[in-house]
């Protein structure tokens, strides 16, 4: 959670204490998805224009918590190296945040490219109110609609007819107002209008173009191997940029970020000599461990 409210973007997502709220593109319509992670488990509640897409809408809730990881099987591979043994004691089930749709993630690591993540945020931010299709409010402003799913990520059959039309909150400060861009919008948007570097736009549009024709596959079940190469070919994506989105967005456990800054300055406080290829196959999950050490 903590990870995940630090890269909000405004619009789009909302994170309270416990509480993950989003809008999505769904293959039917759009949605909004609302994950309580507690004690007992974690919950999911959809509310959905079209009840077909509940099903798929789970499916993306637990990509982007892990939910299918073997927490039990990862810690006994990393937990073998006594350089890592401390952090996997102290965090066993540690997860790596995925997402709920491999475009949007490519666009998030691209526009990260170089910048703090208070950066990117802000500057997501602004890509959203420009380019992200607006949610529509019910008639009455309220944004109120019966929730198509409730309870676990792997819902019941849904029962009555699909809701249509709008499921927004009407914009209100700190509100979901919008989806992220569409690949196809972000394709014919101008370059030159990005508030960043000409050529991380233009990656940024060349990927969208890529998406948009099916040259670049960025959800699962699409090959990490074949989505590193057809990224790192987009002059301004790098090695860094392609590994994070293969384990991010298409779920690679095995992804490793050697010149990571924070992988880097992990390494450096545990003073010792680092062998990843003890890591594998979870070097993603070595990768969130490092991570997380930074945060004390």
């Amino acid at each position: 959670m903590a990870f995940l409210r630090a890269r909000a973007i405004s619009g789009v997502e909302e994170v309270t204490a416990g509480t993950y709220r989003r809008s999505l593109r769904l293959e039917s319509g759009g949605g909004v998805v609302t994950v309580t992670v507690g004690s007992a488990g974690v919950g999911c509640e959809l509310e959905l224009d079209d009840l077909a897409d509940a099903d798929g809408a789970a499916a993306r809730c637990r990509r982007l918590f892990d939910l299918d990881a073997d927490p039990g099987e990862v810690s006994a591979v990393l937990g073998r190296d006594p350089l890592l043994e401390e952090l996997v004691r102290r965090r066993p089930g540690l997860r790596v945040p995925g997402t709920v749709d491999g475009f949007e993630l490519a666009v998030r690591a691209i526009v990260g490219q170089q910048v703090s993540v208070a950066g990117a945020r802000t500057v997501l931010g602004r890509l959203v109110a420009e380019h992200g299709e607006p949610l529509a409010a019910e008639p009455d402003g309220s944004g109120a609609r019966g929730p198509a799913s409730r309870g676990g990520l792997a819902p019941a059959p849904a029962r009555g007819p699909a809701s249509r039309g709008g499921l927004a909150r009407a914009p209100a400060p700190g509100a979901l107002t919008h989806r992220f861009p569409a690949p196809a919008v972000l394709a014919e948007a101008d370059p030159g209008a990005f508030p960043f570097p000409r050529t991380r736009a233009d990656a940024l549009i060349e990927v969208a173009r890529l998406a948009v024709s099916g040259e670049l596959r960025l959800d699962p079940p699409a090959d990490p191997a074949e989505t590193r190469a057809a990224l790192t070919a987009v002059r301004g994506i790098g090695p860094w940029t392609a590994s994070y989105i293969a384990m991010r967005a298409l779920g690679d456990p095995d992804a490793f970020l050697p010149g990571d800054v924070g992988v880097r300055h992990g390494l450096a406080r545990l003073n010792g000599e680092a062998d990843p290829e003890l890591w594998r196959p979870f070097r993603s999950y070595a990768v969130m461990h490092l991570w997380r050490s930074l945060d004390g």
